[in-house]
């Protein structure tokens, strides 16, 4: 499987920018110039596996989201669907869906399913 960088670099920037995290915090939490973050963010610097695992620690999201190359970034499956929403998701929109989601599946568990 070939990495897409551009799209990692798409998908850094979204979770980073949803995190409110400037390129300089990341560049330092993962020990490297706000100017490299830049790079990968841009697709233009390929990052190693070990840089790409240490961002998606800090991110808080599942490396495979990152260097996936289908449109999910990831499987198909209904998790990685809402992962995708939420990310994309400020923190009054967030709360709202994940507090629907908790009363959705209460109902769901009342009816057995």
């Amino acid at each position: 499987m070939s990495i897409d960088y551009e799209m990692l670099g798409d998908r850094i920037r979204l979770v980073r920018t949803n995190r409110s995290l400037s390129q300089e915090e990341l560049a330092e939490a993962v020990n490297l110039t706000r100017e490299s973050i830049n790079r990968i963010e841009k697709g233009t610097f390929k990052p190693k596996l070990e840089t790409v695992t240490q961002i998606a620690g800090i991110l808080n999201i599942p490396v495979d989201y990152l260097i996936s190359n289908d449109s999910t970034g990831g499987e198909m499956d209904p998790g990685s669907e809402m992962l995708q929403l939420l990310l994309d998701c400020n923190r009054l929109e967030k709360k709202i869906l994940v507090e629907t989601m908790r009363s959705l599946k209460q109902i769901l568990y009342g009816a057995g399913v």
